[in-house]
């Protein structure tokens, strides 16, 4: 019998955490080393620590954000690197015949993975760039905030270096807004054009219509071969964890 193997794709604060944690209380396994609940995943991130590191290691020796919030639509990738890709992908069939990840930056070597393997499946989540972005911005904002907060207490006061915080601090949404509304850009046009080439394979949702069609996704795991055990997606959901005030945001036309 041939592997399953599912593939949880999106941009980042999509809501993929949350089909992640769903769908491995559903039976189908998505890592042995998850990354852990902090404050902007309460319920935990369901990233396969493994990937993590392999996908932050190929974007940080490119000199480029290895949260994989901007960079080029497609990265190219070694043949050494593909091999390393290879050899993660053959450990976990070996430790289970049906299996699945979940990491945002999956989507920017999804290509490499499907020529890895031909038989991969997956489940695409959207989300409004207004949304995402909101979120990014309350979650990158609080980290900057714990950063300065930090500062102020572990170093000897620096007035330079404290107005470099403030200043951020003040104008993040301007300064970062339309860095991340370009990365969202470029993760839903790989996921489009992934999902033109091979939609027998995919489905594509947005995270209100999983809530609404979570039989449908049930279903159609099971006719693709997975072994599934039915849970009701509101058992594992809690919608104040998607839930964002929206502020406006002054994004570049340009990227409209």
């Amino acid at each position: 019998m041939a592997e399953k193997i599912l593939a949880i794709l999106g941009m980042h604060r999509s809501g993929t955490s949350l089909l992640a944690n769903w769908l491995q209380n559903c039976g189908i396994p998505i890592g042995d080393r998850l990354l852990g609940a902090n404050e902007s995943n309460q319920k935990g991130h369901f990233e396969d620590w493994e990937f993590v590191q392999i996908h932050q290691k190929l974007l940080k020796e490119r000199k480029l954000d290895e949260k994989g919030l901007i960079g080029p639509r497609k990265v190219q990738i070694t043949p050494y690197e593909f091999i390393e890709l290879v050899k993660l992908i053959q450990i976990k069939n070996k430790n289970s015949r049906q299996w699945g990840w979940k990491d945002p930056r999956t989507t920017l070597f999804i290509h490499q993975y499907k020529e890895i393997i031909p038989e991969l499946k997956a489940i695409i989540i959207f989300r409004h760039y207004n949304q995402v972005v909101n979120s990014l911005l309350k979650r990158e904002k609080n980290l900057l905030a714990k950063k300065l907060h930090e500062k102020r207490i572990h170093t000897p006061y620096n007035f330079k270096r404290k107005l470099y915080f403030l200043f951020n601090y003040i104008f993040f949404n301007l300064l970062h807004a339309n860095k991340y509304l370009s990365a969202w850009c470029i993760y839903n046009e790989a996921l489009i054009q992934y999902y033109n080439c091979n939609n027998t394979e995919c489905i594509f949702l947005s995270i209100d219509a999983i809530k609404k069609r979570n039989n449908y996704i049930l279903e159609q795991l099971a006719d693709w071969g997975f072994q599934i055990t039915p849970i009701n997606f509101s058992d594992t959901f809690s919608p104040e964890l998607l839930s964002i005030k929206e502020k406006k945001i002054p994004f570049l036309k340009k990227l409209l």
